[in-house]
């Protein structure tokens, strides 16, 4: 069974991704808000709780719910009900609420840190952008490019850094930006990470 979109005269689908955890700025409001009945909105709890558990939810008109109650479970994949009713309680308490302010605190500083590490080590060096929500930034050398190989030299030394286009269908063979995520890590690990990449791009220049 395939939902039909066109034949229901809904046009988008907005994945609700780092919008939980905003740093810089306003909250950006969702556009299924805008225009509930074009609209179909899906977010996930990975990063608000934890990837294992393995729930998202589906923000749609009524009307739709039959049919994507019925392709869903075509699709022959369940999660855990133990799970879902935990975690709706979660939120009918408003300790998810609660929950959220702790870890955008929890999550600012971290950013913070990781932010004045880079500036410290590599100073006018690099160009820091997409820090505004999430957690994670990208980061730009002005001088220094990597390679696979560096990038698994990196990961030789317990380092993992992703190139920006790791995430594309755009592979160069080199780049000058990479992805740095600060979710499940600490500060103290954040700063040996960058020391030990300050130490490989210094050993290389």
């Amino acid at each position: 069974m395939k939902l039909n979109f066109h034949t229901c005269s809904y046009q988008f689908i907005e994945n609700d991704y780092n919008s939980d955890f905003r740093f810089k700025g306003m909250p950006v409001s969702s556009i299924q808000l805008l225009d509930p009945e074009h609209v179909v909105h899906i977010g996930t709890f990975s990063e608000t709780m934890y990837p294992s558990l393995r729930l998202c939810y589906v923000v749609m008109p009524k009307e739709l719910v039959s049919d994507f109650d019925t392709y869903f479970k075509s699709l022959h994949h369940e999660t855990s009900s133990i799970s879902q009713l935990a975690m709706m309680n979660f939120i009918n308490s408003s300790d998810y609420d609660k929950h959220l302010l702790k870890m955008n605190k929890v999550y600012r500083n971290k950013r913070k840190f990781l932010i004045d590490c880079l500036q410290l080590l590599f100073r006018e060096e690099i160009a820091i952008s997409g820090d505004a929500a999430g957690l994670y930034l990208v980061v730009e050398f002005k001088n220094y490019w990597f390679t696979g190989n560096k990038l698994e030299k990196l990961q030789e030394k317990g380092v993992c850094m992703y190139s920006l286009y790791d995430f594309s269908p755009v592979q160069p063979e080199k780049t000058n930006k990479l992805l740095l995520g600060y979710g499940n890590i600490q500060n103290d690990e954040i700063k040996k990470g960058l020391e030990i990449l300050h130490d490989m791009i210094s050993q290389t220049l």
